[in-house]
Formats: C-alpha cells, sequence, structure tokens
C-alpha cells in the first residue's frame, strides 16, 4: 500500500479531536500567509524576532527558543534589522560573549507600522466574525498553553505529548 493511501486511510480513521486540530493547522496556515503578505517594512520572521527584542529580550539564544527556531535563523533576522536600522547592537559589559540588542527609532516606527499594516490586512477578516469573544479567548489560551510549554522546555521540565495526556 503506497504512503498516500495510508496516509489517507489513517486519516479517515482519524477522531474530531484530530479534525480539530487539521482544522487550526489550515486556518492558521491561511492567516499567517496572510499576515506574511502584508508584513512591510520587514519580514514574518524579522516581526517576530523584533517583537522579542521589544519585548526585553536581548539574546539570541533566547529568542530561538521562544521562536522554536534555529539559532542562525535568528541571527540572520537580527543581521537584517540592524542593516536596516530597527536595531542596535552593543558590547554587554557584564558578559564579553554577550551581544546587547535593543530597539532603535526607526525599529519602533517599523514595528507600528507592520502592525498596521497587518492589523489592517486582518481586520475585515476578524470584522466578519460576530462574536470575537471566543476568539480572544482562544488566542489567549494557545497563548498561555505556547508560554507554559516554554517554561516547562527551559527549565528542563518535560513538556506532555499528547501520549503522555496533555495537549
Amino acid at each position: 500500500m503506497g504512503t498516500a493511501r495510508r496516509r489517507h486511510r489513517a486519516r479517515s480513521q482519524s477522531t474530531a479531536e484530530d479534525d480539530d486540530v487539521v482544522v487550526a493547522v489550515r486556518t492558521l496556515a491561511r492567516v499567517a500567509r496572510l499576515l506574511e503578505r502584508s508584513c512591510t517594512p520587514m519580514t514574518l520572521a524579522q516581526y517576530r524576532v523584533l517583537t522579542r527584542i521589544a519585548a526585553g529580550e536581548a539574546r539570541a539564544s533566547r529568542i530561538s527558543e521562544q521562536l522554536l527556531v534555529a539559532k542562525p535563523t535568528v541571527s540572520a533576522a537580527i543581521d537584517a534589522l540592524v542593516a536596516a536600522g530597527y536595531l542596535d547592537r552593543s558590547a554587554d559589559p557584564a558578559d564579553r560573549r554577550a551581544v546587547g540588542l535593543a530597539v532603535t527609532a526607526a525599529g519602533v516606527v517599523a514595528l507600528s507600522t507592520a502592525e498596521d499594516a497587518m492589523a489592517e490586512r486582518l481586520g475585515p477578516v476578524l470584522a466578519g466574525i460576530a462574536d470575537l469573544g471566543p476568539f480572544r479567548d482562544g488566542c489567549d489560551a494557545i497563548n498561555a498553553e505556547l508560554d507554559a510549554r516554554f517554561a516547562a522546555r527551559t527549565s528542563g521540565q518535560p513538556v506532555p505529548t499528547e501520549t503522555e495526556g496533555g495537549p
């Protein structure tokens, strides 16, 4: 039996919960694409890094852990943000190996511009939803779960998986 056929057969035997996850994956992928297309004057990856630095995180290794990407990916985004004038690098007097990162005034404007552009693109989609309360609750719950998983991962605690009864 071919791989595609096995996948189809396995898929047809999935549970309602699996279907919910697939719907979420497909929806989030569509929303991500919508945001990617409107995220100017930077890429969505650069936006994600810039928001972490604007929130006070100044170490590339921590940012890569938070965003679940490789450190070279974060370093490349940081290089591009520095080249665009959105970030400043500085030596960390407390740790010679560390580099301090700070959002520049131009970076604050670029971040605001990107968020305005993405909000303008996503706004009409959200306006079509009669009651945004459950949507917002869902977003808050997802963010809380991601934060909890990040905290568990960075503290060395096991992160629950589907087979361990966690989400």
